[in-house]
């Protein structure tokens, strides 16, 4: 069980520094308000929220599918982990240059990022959890 709390604390830790992460963004982003006390509406319409998302579901879905295929060859929860440690990192990267690039409402990138962080965490989990199966059946 040590490999799954292991898994699980790192999960914990990576959402909340990728939070952290969004929400600084979102506030400079999304400044520029003037008197709306920082609550901004970005540089552009909602247009340019379609693009985020279909973006951000291409870039999870293709980790999504190393992750299961690492794990049915039976790697350990934490090497599960690393992989959606870099899986976060990319989909933060890419919403934060689609973000500055096309520019898009603050209440959109909170809620791409809010199902992206949830979708991640589920993911790891499920990997963390396919990977401890996978170890004590190889050792029986």
């Amino acid at each position: 069980m040590s490999a799954l709390l292991f898994s699980l604390v790192v999960v914990v830790v990576v959402v909340v520094v990728v939070v952290v992460v969004v929400v600084v963004v979102v506030v400079v982003v999304g400044g520029g308000g003037g008197g709306g006390g920082g609550r901004g509406r970005g540089r552009g319409g909602g247009g340019g929220g379609v693009a985020v998302v279909a973006v951000v579901i291409v870039v999870v879905n293709l980790p999504i599918t190393n992750i299961i295929l690492i794990t049915k060859s039976k790697i350990t929860a934490a090497a599960a982990v690393v992989v959606a440690v870099v899986v976060v990192v990319v989909v933060v990267v890419v919403v934060v240059v689609v973000v500055v690039v096309v520019g898009v409402g603050v209440v959109v990138v909170v809620v791409i990022v809010v199902v992206v962080v949830v979708v991640v965490m589920v993911l790891v989990v499920a990997a963390a959890v396919a990977a401890e199966v996978a170890i004590v059946e190889s050792l029986q």
